[in-house]
């Protein structure tokens, strides 16, 4: 429905690889539905967009 669950800001000092995980919650502290969602990341030197689905 292309609404914003939550933002995660990373080290902005990080290079190459880098990963983190999402614990499933909201921006709100709720836990998300099950469903198939979408992560984005942008950075200085351009941005991903990947599909993830939350099973649980």
């Amino acid at each position: 429905m292309g609404r914003i669950v939550r933002r995660a800001q990373a080290l902005a000092s990080a290079s190459g690889d880098v990963s983190w995980t999402w614990d499933g919650l909201g921006q709100d502290g709720s836990v998300a539905p099950a469903g198939s969602y979408r992560v984005r990341a942008i950075g200085p030197e351009g941005g991903m967009s990947q599909p993830l689905v939350r099973v649980r």
